[in-house]
């Protein structure tokens, strides 16, 4: 079952309660949300529910929120939560989905490092018995099963960033870098579909260069001098994910083309997740937007499903939840709903939490 939400009303139901989220009063909603929604919800039989986090890589921002987002809310509620960094290997990440099985894990959480490379320790995890959820990439491949998946719509997050380079086309070369992320993954598959579909569309942009960089800032900063060195007149870069923005942006610099919105000879940059880098390069005038794509937005509708559903052990009903995403630009950049504004270190509650919590998951 298919289920797509579009989030984009309740961020802006939510400014005011964010702009008040210091207030006592807030902090008492937001200790009555643990205390109701989470304390406790992850023992079972006397005994504390075994979490396995398998994530790809622990190398951006986007990621490290996300697992130390998910590993919060499920400590609070009382499990005990061992997380794997595969750090971009397939191979890693099997070997960590087998130790898992072999603990006896009660649930896995997981951001697969290749979308169907990874099935064959899935198939074993479905073979085990324990229910598992991908978040940020789906399972893909032969005989793995998602008891639940949770994504942004990657296609609507490429075909966001294309729409609003169309929307700064001057009239000029309308040329186009787009830098990539792993292709083995679904995330840049259809950012780069949505992306593409509207350069097909439009005679605004033309994409002069793919460049595969493997969510690598450095790979992305040469694929920038590359292409500046010929293309002087290039008119947008698009980057597949803000962890390769830093790149984009000495990229930039390196090519002498690094210069503030407004300016004649600006570069656009327009790039993927909303996070606090992406955040603040847009504030400076630099970067012209981001299309949010929220860990915690993931890891709060993957942490529910494990406590209503796996704690209760009732199932997930392989359901994939399609959350719709929204582009930041310096308009709404410091709407304390974004993720982005947000410090997970803090451990504490982000304040979209329990309108996620109540929006998903509801049966």
């Amino acid at each position: 079952m298919m289920m797509r939400k579009n989030v984009s009303v309740l961020l802006l139901v939510i400014l005011l309660a964010g702009i008040l989220a210091t207030s006592p009063l807030v902090n008492a909603a937001s200790d009555d949300f643990v205390a109701r929604e989470l304390k406790g919800k992850a023992i079972r039989n006397g005994k504390p529910l075994q979490v396995g986090i398998a994530m790809a890589d622990l190398y951006s921002e986007f990621t490290i929120s996300m697992s130390e987002y998910a590993r919060w809310m499920l400590e609070q509620a009382g499990a005990k939560v061992t997380v794997a960094n595969a750090n971009f290997d397939t191979n890693n990440q099997m070997s960590q989905i087998m130790d898992f099985i072999q603990k006896g894990v009660d649930a896995i959480l997981i951001q697969p490092t290749d979308c169907e490379a990874i099935a064959p320790a899935i198939s074993k995890v479905n073979a085990a018995g324990i229910p598992l959820i991908a978040i940020n990439r789906p399972v893909n491949g032969k005989g793995a099963v998602m008891d639940l998946g949770v994504f942004v719509d990657d296609v609507v997050l490429g075909r966001k960033a294309a729409e609003y380079a169309v929307g700064q086309a001057d009239g000029t070369s309308g040329k186009v870098l787009t830098v990539q992320g792993v292709l083995a993954t679904a995330n840049a598959r259809d950012r780069a579909k949505g992306f593409n579909a509207v350069d097909q569309e439009s005679d605004k942009i033309k994409v002069i260069s793919d460049r595969p960089c493997d969510w690598k800032a450095e790979d992305a900063m040469a694929a920038v001098v590359d292409t500046l060195a010929t293309n002087r007149d290039l008119l947008a870069v698009f980057s597949h994910s803000d962890c390769m923005l830093p790149g984009v942006v000495s990229g930039l610099k390196q090519g002498s083309k690094f210069y503030p919105v407004g300016h004649k000879q600006h570069v656009v940059v327009v790039s993927v997740d909303g996070a606090p880098f992406a955040l603040d390069q847009i504030r400076k005038g630099y970067v012209d937007a981001t299309v949010e794509n929220s860990p915690l937005m993931l890891a709060t509708v993957a942490v529910k499903g494990v406590l209503t559903r796996v704690a209760k052990g009732l199932p997930l009903n392989q359901e994939t939840i399609m959350i719709d995403p929204i582009i930041v630009t310096k308009a709404n950049v410091d709407d304390p709903s974004l993720w982005g504004n947000f410090d997970v270190a803090k451990r504490q509650l982000w304040p979209m939490t329990e309108r996620i919590w109540n929006e998903y998951l509801n049966y």
